[in-house]
């Protein structure tokens, strides 16, 4: 059903494309004109590229190459019709008009659709030959009607809709006695048995209603391969003594099978519910079973002791109350009286034939969920299969003590090479909802683990990794300790495994060890979250210094660890370019230290004496770092750089000794700026190689940043009094978010300054327009959440750089007066706003976009009968429920993108005054209304592009 996919040389394509060209042949806009199409040909691709729907223009002609192919093209010949592109529903009606004689079709594939079928094929119903059907909808549809008439064409044999996503009535599919594959999750159709050549159902539910439903329509199903899901096997009626008439799917060429009995069931009867099971025997090929719900009190004997199914790649067991099990080594459970019984592989001669059947030779995966009895599953002789095991999951056993590689040595650190010897190549390991499981071996097993994943297992950890990490490629590895683990937790890590771990996360863990964390040559980025303290010491008598990791990110936060522990991890860091803290309470000063990294054999000794610096509070930076954040650090303050350090500490000095540092964001550190607060410190905050500064609920008086000639980005939040802030007259600044700004500095970025962002600005007037019309160079500018804003800053029309202009939640401004805009502004976007009308005449001649957010009040839009804005390409309206209409005269000329979301008074466009330059019409939006829509599926192939 075209799910295959295959590679060939180019010469065996160019070969395969010459000996077909007399029956089949693929058009493209590129050589529709140009390619020879022989009266032979039976077999018809054609592909609507995106570039055929660019303007209007492109699409006008490709419509018309495509109407001239009737003349050269019999479509009464036709077999095969594919269409390509998730536009070429734009050219509906043109291929309506097309293939009006095409009755003979076999195969129709239709990829990208978003129209009913009678818009391509006028005669669908005609086409009573079609044994193929495949439609694939384009990512915005919303609308698709798939014809009445589809289950009475008794040829069909592959009816592929499965991502249409619209309800399919199956009520006369039986009809389609030739039916072989319909990959559709169907489990109503009744006397499905009828469908004797089907070979795919994926669910059944037995007895879901009175007839139709019985278990034996399975037998008639010679052909059913794939997936089967049979469900309500409780509801199974046994006939006869042994109950052979429920044998439905031993001779089928199942892969995938699962069997499931209601697990909310009132009642269960053991003997029955274990006869039925016994005697649904599988395909001897069969790779994946799971068995769900089973009330008996065994596994079947085609699972156990007479093993049939030793194919399975796969096996998944929930919710079962056995007491024998599959030959997977030795299991113990709990009986009625607590009493802990063997309850597998105890008998001799079991063990023997398991033997001699070598058991699951190609088991790959293995599951067990919800099996609350269980206490030990232990390995064995006759568990070879775990050499092949890639995926083990274990969940929901509360009773579950040990595991086959659980043992006596496995609290012990491990040796490489002789590490988890049962488990050679296994990749995923989960085990979650076990609390009294005791111990596991040292984890990962293998070098190359995809994915591991342990919760509320065990007595004092989650850990978690992943193949793909958070913030850059590679292995992810997250641990979660509980409260009063020990430093022996960390034996539970085969740290020599963990050498290709690019990511480690450490939530409320122990120290780690210097001579572990060593071994993670790749680690890039670390993550320290809880505890007091962040590392140990190294072994006794080897140098701190020995012990480096390529870590470049750090991020500690909610941690109790002092400024000397910080200070001591970050000097095992030598390549650390970014560094993140947050919720540290006891880090109160930021500074770095005056020694000097010089030749290698003086690094030690230096690096002893930086840890030997940071007594309290103090935090030493390493000099190479790019990047600092800080939050919620309310007592932290950055040393000043006479270095007071805080104390009687000469060594230690402030930011400035940082000279690769580029950005930094500090967000609820109350006092970071406290030592330059002074009328008397002459001291600058930060180094001269700042690009980007974000300061936000930073309380200051003085703020001066004269020294920041490289500064490229400022933002200021939450910072009440700002008239004492200083910039360089040589700066760099092109982005800055600010509540108010003075007169004073506008001067000084007039430019530089390209954006400019109030951000809840307490003022009427967050700029005076004085000050604004000295921003000559201003390109984009945002009035975010400025609740008493009023009216737009005067002089804003003069500015002739701006482009773009932002007002979001600003409930005070009621209106835009007429030339308030600057003539240059391209893009106008509104949010939240209470503005009843936009001005009828104010709008800029110059505006490209016209973006309108939740602005709930407003019912007109502005018209442009006076020709003004001729040069606008986008409108966008949502959520604007006040909005009855959209006047003629709103629609320019030069429209080329109209968009109408969750409006839902709109019920029309004016049909007659559409802009020719219309491009795309989106009213795709489940908010407006269905006249809306039904109007402009009436305009499908008069616009490129339309969406609804």
């Amino acid at each position: 059903d075209g799910r295959y996919y295959y590679v060939i040389h180019d010469l065996l394509h160019e070969l395969a494309t010459k000996v077909s060209s007399y029956e089949c042949v693929s058009i493209s806009s590129s050589n529709i004109r140009s390619i020879h199409i022989s009266s032979y040909i039976r077999h018809l691709s054609i592909i609507v590229d995106d570039k055929d729907v660019n303007d209007r223009i492109s699409f006008d002609d490709y419509k018309k190459d495509l109407s001239a192919l009737g003349k050269r093209l019999k479509v009464e010949n036709l077999r095969t019709l594919m269409l390509f592109g998730q536009y070429h529903g734009s050219f509906a009606k043109t291929f309506c008009d097309l293939f009006r004689k095409a009755k003979a079709l076999r195969t129709i594939f239709l990829s990208g659709a978003s129209y009913s079928m009678k818009d391509i094929l006028h005669n669908f119903s005609k086409t009573i030959h079609l044994r193929y059907l495949r439609i694939e909808p384009s990512h915005n549809t919303g609308h698709i009607d798939l014809p009445s008439m589809l289950f009475r064409f008794y040829h069909l044999e592959i009816i592929n809709i499965e991502k249409c996503n619209v309800p399919v009535s199956i009520r006369h599919i039986t009809n389609l006695v030739k039916l072989r594959n319909m990959p559709l999750v169907l489990s109503d159709i009744p006397e499905v048995g009828k469908l004797k050549l089907l070979s795919e159902l994926r669910r059944f539910e037995v007895g879901k209603q009175t007839n139709g439903f019985e278990l034996s329509q399975l037998a008639q199903l010679t052909e059913l391969g794939g997936s089967l899901s049979i469900y309500n096997l409780e509801k199974v009626q046994e006939k006869g003594a042994r109950g052979k008439e429920i044998r439905p799917i031993h001779r089928n060429h199942l892969r995938e099978l699962t069997l499931e009995w209601d697990v909310q069931r009132s009642n269960t009867d053991p003997t029955r519910e274990g006869n039925v099971l016994e005697n649904l025997v599988p395909h001897s090929d069969l790779r994946d079973l799971c068995i769900r719900g089973h009330g008996g009190t065994s596994c079947p004997t085609w699972l156990g002791e007479n093993l049939l199914v030793k194919n399975l790649e796969s096996l998944h067991l929930a919710d079962v109350s056995w007491k024998t099990f599959p030959p997977l080594g030795e299991f113990w459970w709990v009986d009625e009286l607590r009493d802990e019984c063997k309850c597998c592989i105890s008998n001799p001669n079991f063990q023997k034939k398991c033997l001699e059947k070598k058991g699951f030779q190609n088991l790959k995966k293995l599951v067990f969920v919800k099996m609350p009895k269980l206490t030990k599953w232990a390995g064995n002789q006759t568990c070879g299969f775990f050499f092949h095991l890639e995926v083990l999951i274990i969940e929901d056993c509360p009773e579950l003590k040990e595991l086959p590689f659980s043992c006596s040595t496995c609290s012990q650190p491990a040796q490489e090479g002789a590490n988890m010897t049962l488990f050679p190549r296994l990749r995923e390991f989960t085990v979650v909802g076990c609390p009294n499981l005791r111990t596991m071996p040292p984890i990962p097993w293998t070098r190359t683990p995809c994915s591991i994943k342990i919760e509320q297992s065990g007595s004092n950890f989650q850990l978690r990794t992943y193949s793909e990490g958070m913030y850059i490629p590679g292995l992810h590895l997250s641990i979660v300790a509980a409260d009063g683990t020990d430093s022996l937790f960390w034996n539970k890590l085969s740290f020599c495994y963990l050498s290709g771990l690019k990511e480690f996360s450490l939530f409320n863990c122990p120290p780690l060890p210097l001579h572990m964390i060593q071994m993670l040559t790749s680690l890039q980025h670390l993550t320290i979250t809880g505890r007091s303290s962040i590392v140990l010491s190294p072994i006794r008598g080897e140098s701190h210094v020995t012990y480096e990791v390529p870590v470049e990110e750090l991020c500690i936060s909610d941690s109790g660890a002092s400024g000397k522990e910080l200070t001591q991890l970050l000097s095992h860091l030598p390549k650390l370019t970014s560094l993140s803290i947050a919720d540290c309470e006891k880090i109160t000063e930021l500074g770095v230290s005056n020694q000097q990294s010089g030749s290698q054999q003086q690094h030690t000794n230096e690096e002893e004496e930086i840890v030997a610096m940071a007594e309290g509070g103090l935090l030493l930076l390493p000099t190479q770092l790019q990047e600092l954040k800080v939050y919620n650090c309310r007592e932290l303050r950055i040393v000043p750089n006479s270095g007071s350090g805080g104390g009687n500490n000469e060594a230690a000095g402030g930011l400035q000794r940082l000279r690769s540092l580029r950005r930094v964001i500090a967000d609820g550190c109350s006092n970071l700026l406290s030592s330059y607060s002074g009328s008397s410190s002459s001291c600058f905050p930060f180094p001269t190689s700042l690009e980007t500064l974000e300061l936000v609920n930073v309380e200051q008086v003085i703020l001066d940043l004269t020294n920041l000639c490289n500064l490229e980005v400022l933002h200021l939040g939450h910072m009440e009094d700002l008239t004492k802030l200083s910039v360089s007259r040589s700066s760099k600044l092109h982005t800055l978010s600010i509540r108010v700004l003075a007169e004073s500095i506008c001067s000084l970025l007039s430019t530089s300054l390209t954006t400019l962002s109030f951000y809840l600005s307490k003022e009427v007037e967050p700029i005076r327009g004085e000050a604004l019309v000295l921003l000559t160079s201003l390109q984009e500018l945002y009035f975010i959440s400025c609740h008493k804003l009023q009216f737009l800053p005067a002089g804003l029309h003069t500015l002739a750089s701006i482009k773009q202009l932002y007002i979001s939640g600003c409930p005070s401004l009621q209106s835009l007066p007429k030339d308030c805009l600057p003539r240059s502004l391209q893009k106008l976007e509104i949010r939240l706003c209470s503005m009843k009308a936009l001005p009828k005449d104010g709008l800029p001649s110059s505006l490209q976009q016209l973006l309108i957010y939740g602005c709930s009040k407003l019912e007109l839009l502005p018209t442009f009968s006076d020709g003004l804005p001729t040069s606008l390409g986008k409108l966008k309206i949502e959520d604007c429920p006040a909005i009855k209409s959209v006047p003629k005269d709103a629609l320019p000329s030069s429209l080329h993108e109209l968009c109408i979301m969750s409006c839902p008074e709109i019920k029309s466009l004016p049909e007659d005054g559409l802009p020719k330059s219309l491009r795309v019409l989106d009213v795709f939006s489940y908010g407006n209304s269905e006249q809306l829509k039904r109007q402009c599926r009436r305009l499908i192939g008069t616009i490129p592009i339309i969406f609804v």
